[in-house]
């Protein structure tokens, strides 16, 4: 081997999905993820051990879409929603009453969502409208009771 003098080479790297793994806990104040990301053709690109702490760590609960979406945001990553059940959602609310979801569209989203089976991608979907749509105190009321995210 020989020895030269140290030069930086940038590549560039599209990180197209994330595997959370199991986390270390400190109960009752953090927990730290480590996650691998992966390319488009499904390669190792690199690692990162994610903390989750104080606020966002007291929200977790048992809800692990909420952790995962919290590590997303931590790395700067969006998840991938279904655009067409969003667009519909939107659709069904603009131009009607004050623009938050009524109990008449929770019933047609899930409906819709129900009526071939419902795959991760509408479950996550439903899950992002549910958590970032405005909703009638009747509609989540109905939605909390008929559907289990």
């Amino acid at each position: 081997m020989i020895k030269i003098k140290p030069i930086e080479i940038v590549t560039k790297t599209t990180i197209a999905a994330v595997e959370i793994g199991e986390g270390q806990i400190v109960l009752n104040k953090s927990v730290k993820f480590p996650v691998k990301k992966f390319d488009e053709n499904g390669k190792f690109v690199g690692a990162d051990m994610v903390d989750i702490s104080g606020v966002d760590y007291n929200k977790w609960s048992t809800d692990d879409r909420y952790i995962i979406n919290a590590v997303l945001k931590i790395l700067g990553f969006e998840k991938v929603y279904d655009k067409d059940l969003i667009s519909m959602v939107e659709n069904l609310i603009s131009g009607q009453g004050d623009g938050r979801i009524s109990r008449t569209n929770a019933k047609t989203l899930i409906d819709l969502a129900k009526s071939e089976g419902v795959t991760e991608l509408e479950k996550d979907t439903i899950y992002y409208i549910r958590n970032n749509f405005n909703w009638t105190d009747a509609a989540e009321k109905w939605f909390d009771e008929n559907y289990l995210l």
